[in-house]
């Protein structure tokens, strides 16, 4: 929730409780990752690292619960401090990427060190694969506004280079990964007699109307990445995350919105507050990823 805005309109994004608690056996006892929750409260928030989460609008009550546990309970409060009327970034083509400021809790994928067979990075299958992009083809004009061809690897890096690929089974593809049903982010590994915790890229389901998906695929741990870059890891995760607030935008509320907008030599971030009406007319198509107000140049 934005502490600064009232009861009727203040829900930024929800995400679903598909965490079970650990060690309980009621099929009940589900929350948050804290950690997943937080860091999409920071992008949607205007790249806020410094925020919090919390159980009043003050920020007086910080959520206590450290962030590789469980969030439980219905609600809480995004508190950046010294902004309390802190801009949300109303889409994906408006976020400017946080370059070398990406949270440490997000980890370096090894690079691959052998040509690896092709299977899928979730269920190991070698059939039925597609090659699916990470930071996805439609976003190639905010892959070149944001520069991000600088994390690539090959002699002339672009959104097709191959640390922004995936072997996906073609059913987890297009009809999943591609409608953002789930993301892959860093969680820890529970530390065994053996072994100690760590932290590995995980499946998390971000959807909560097909009750089946995450039983089946959540909290799949993916250690196989082939070389992904984090960073475009990191830019999936949010693009997934900034749908979900599309509601809190076209709400025909008044908002204070954020641009990263680029003309030119240009590039700035622009904070400005607008109407209802017009944050509806500018992103209130019925696409999941609206149009910036501004086009680019």
């Amino acid at each position: 929730l934005h502490p600064n805005y009232g009861d009727a309109s203040n829900v930024i994004f929800s995400l679903p409780c598909v965490d079970p608690l650990p060690q309980s056996d009621s099929p009940l006892d589900y929350g948050v990752h804290h950690q997943t929750v937080l860091v999409a409260a920071q992008v949607v928030a205007n790249n806020a690292f410094d925020g919090y989460l919390a159980l009043d609008k003050k920020g007086i009550q910080p959520v206590l619960i450290p962030l590789e546990g469980i969030l439980i309970g219905r609600k809480c409060f995004f508190i950046v401090p010294g902004d309390e009327f802190y801009p949300i970034v109303p889409s994906f083509q408006d976020w400017q990427f946080p370059h070398d400021k990406l949270p440490d809790s997000w980890p370096a994928v090894a690079p691959t060190e052998a040509a690896q067979a092709a299977q899928c990075v979730i269920t190991r299958f070698p059939w039925a694969l597609d090659s699916a992009h990470i930071a996805p083809t439609a976003q190639t004009s905010w892959f070149d506004d944001n520069g991000m061809s600088r994390y690539g690897t090959s002699v002339s890096p672009s959104i097709d280079d191959y640390c922004n690929l995936l072997w996906l089974r073609r059913d987890l593809h297009t009809p999943t990964f591609d409608a953002f049903w789930f993301a892959l982010v860093p969680k820890p590994v529970v530390a065994t007699a053996t072994t100690t915790a760590t932290i590995v890229y995980s499946v998390h389901v971000l959807v909560d109307n097909q009750p089946l998906f995450p039983t089946f695929y959540h909290d799949i741990q993916v250690p196989h990445l082939r070389g992904a870059a984090r960073e475009f890891l990191f830019a999936r995760f949010a693009q997934a995350v900034r749908i979900r607030v599309k509601t809190f935008v076209t709400a025909r509320k008044r908002r204070l919105i954020a641009r990263f907008v680029v003309d030119g030599m240009k590039e700035e971030v622009i904070r400005e507050e607008l109407s209802g009406d017009a944050l509806f007319k500018a992103y209130g198509g019925g696409r999941t990823r609206s149009a910036s107000p501004t086009k680019r140049k």
